[in-house]
């Protein structure tokens, strides 16, 4: 069993949204979760109906209460990452695969999926070369 997540804030539901779209060109028999650590106006609802999200404040009350004096929104979206992994394991899913919430699939990443099968956890690097 495998599950895609983004993590994002409000100023970032649009992205989130637009990937979204584009993973379920490949994928729509999977799960993908958008993981929102902000809660919304009743505008901002309505824009998410249909989509499968999980609120941090719903799952790690406690976290979230010390996350948001102390992290940035930048920050404070990456804290909850490990979090999410650890909540979706506990849910029984085998495969957990983040998506930064700025991403676009052009293409399947059937690569990713079933090298974990062989690894137990694959990292992204966003530079390939030493930032000089």
């Amino acid at each position: 069993m495998v599950v895609f997540f983004t993590i994002c804030s409000k100023n970032y539901l649009a992205q989130a949204i637009t990937l979204n779209k584009s993973f379920q060109k490949y994928y729509s028999s999977e799960r993908f979760v958008i993981a929102l650590v902000d809660n919304l106006n009743e505008d901002e609802v309505k824009m998410i109906e249909g989509y499968d999200v999980i609120y941090s404040k719903d799952i790690f009350y406690l976290e979230t209460q010390s996350f948001y004096n102390k992290y940035d929104v930048v920050e404070l979206n990456t804290a909850f990452k490990p979090y999410y992994i650890d909540y979706f394991f506990k849910e029984g899913y085998q495969k957990v695969i983040y998506l930064d919430p700025d991403t676009y699939l052009y293409a399947p990443i059937d690569i990713v999926i079933n090298n974990l099968d062989k690894y137990n956890y694959i990292l992204t690097p966003h530079f390939f070369y030493p930032n000089r």
